[in-house]
């Protein structure tokens, strides 16, 4: 997998099979808990939001142009780093965090807006799909519910 940001810097990872579905599963429960819900919304009506706001951000999200690897800087180096710690978190501003390490603790954390938690989601979708890992969503697995927001999944 390669991240890019928007200052020119491209992050470089290795994800094993296992890994993707840890780091899917808890993207998923990040998400749903980014869907701001209240104390008196139902878990269907949960379910609607985040579904709502899904719809909303790949709308405005561009699958159809290729990668553009022009990285400026690669601040793990060039070799991609094998992932093999997973952790979702709030930052202080409540914004869900994805943190993504290798067991030296390298990696990166990720701030997730909407936009890129629903991208990031629809992506791993579809290379699961393309790899042919025979996985079913975390949405469809009924195992997100049971996945802490919080948390170190080693």
């Amino acid at each position: 997998m390669r991240l890019s940001t928007v200052d020119g810097a491209e992050f470089r990872f290795w994800l094993t099979r296992r890994y993707v579905r840890i780091v899917w599963l808890t993207l998923h429960q990040l998400t749903l808990a980014g869907a701001a819900p209240t104390a008196t919304q139902s878990p269907a009506a949960q379910a609607a939001m985040a579904d709502f706001q899904r719809e909303q951000a790949l709308d405005k999200t561009d699958f159809d142009s290729d990668f553009k690897a022009q990285a400026q800087a690669l601040p793990l180096g060039s070799d991609p780093v094998l992932l093999t710690k997973v952790q979702g978190k709030q930052g202080a501003d409540s914004t869900p965090i994805l943190c993504l390490h290798s067991a030296s603790g390298t990696g990166i954390d990720l701030a997730l807006e909407p936009q890129i938690s629903h991208s990031l989601l629809a992506l791993l979708e579809s290379a699961v799909r393309s790899a042919q890992w025979q996985t079913s969503p975390p949405s469809k697995l009924g195992l997100a519910a049971a996945m802490p927001a919080t948390g170190s999944l080693n």
